[in-house]
C-alpha cells in the first residue's frame, strides 16, 4: 500500500519514491479527512504512522473529499495546529 501511496506522491512532486518518503518521514504531516470518494481515508493513518509517528491525523464523518477543505472542524484543527507553534 505504501508503495502505491508513495508512487502517486513521487509522481505528483516527479521525484523518486525514496524521496518521497523521506519527506513523509521527515515532516509532522496532519490529514483530515471525511467521508472519502477519493481515497481510503481511514487507511491513511496506518500507513504513514509506519514512517512518521508524530502525525495528527482526523476523520470527519458527514463530509465529502471536497467538502473537508470548508468544514468547521478543519478550521477548528488548523487553529489548533497554529496555537501549538
Amino acid at each position: 500500500m505504501i508503495g502505491k501511496i508513495g508512487g502517486i506522491l513521487a509522481g505528483v512532486l516527479a521525484v523518486p519514491l525514496a524521496v518521497a518518503l523521506g519527506l513523509i518521514a521527515s515532516q509532522r504531516p496532519a490529514e483530515m479527512a471525511g467521508d472519502d470518494e477519493a481515497f481510503f481515508a481511514d487507511r491513511y493513518e496506518p500507513v504513514m504512522s509506519r514512517y512518521n509517528d508524530r502525525g495528527r491525523y482526523r476523520l470527519v464523518e458527514g463530509v465529502s473529499h471536497l467538502g473537508i477543505v470548508d468544514a468547521p472542524e478543519t478550521r477548528q484543527a488548523i487553529a489548533e495546529l497554529l496555537d501549538e507553534l
